[in-house]
């Protein structure tokens, strides 16, 4: 399974060609928000997300029948900013497992920025 198509299929929206990166009996999982879905959901959930998007992706690591990705997502139109940590299990060359932590990427709060304290890493 190629995770840079994969990544671009989902930063496209890209109904059609999601749908081969998946077994059919798939479990996705958002854990941030405590979702799970199967396949045609979490592509009606992606592809329906307002926006146009487009990811880079920052790290990928493999092991087995599993892939890394630590993946930076941005809406062109609103300048939203997301860091996606997934992690795909691969079965046969397709995902059957899809687990993923979503994070804004914003500036630390106020109260640790006034405390002088870390550095940006970027």
């Amino acid at each position: 399974m190629d995770v840079l198509d994969f990544w671009n299929c989902v930063a496209k929206q890209d109904k059609v060609a999601l749908r081969y990166f998946f077994t059919e009996s798939a479990v996705i999982r958002w854990h941030a928000t405590n979702e799970q879905f199967n396949v045609s959901e979490y592509i009606q959930a992606n592809c329906e997300y307002p926006g146009n998007w487009t990811g880079v992706i920052k790290q990928v690591k493999k092991q087995d029948n599993q892939i890394i990705t630590i993946t930076n997502v941005t809406n062109s139109d609103t300048k939203e900013a997301y860091l996606a940590v997934s992690f795909l299990t691969i079965i046969d060359g397709l995902i059957s497992e899809l687990d993923e932590y979503w994070s804004d990427m914003t500036q630390a709060p106020k109260w640790r920025r006034d405390m002088g304290i870390g550095k940006p890493i970027h």
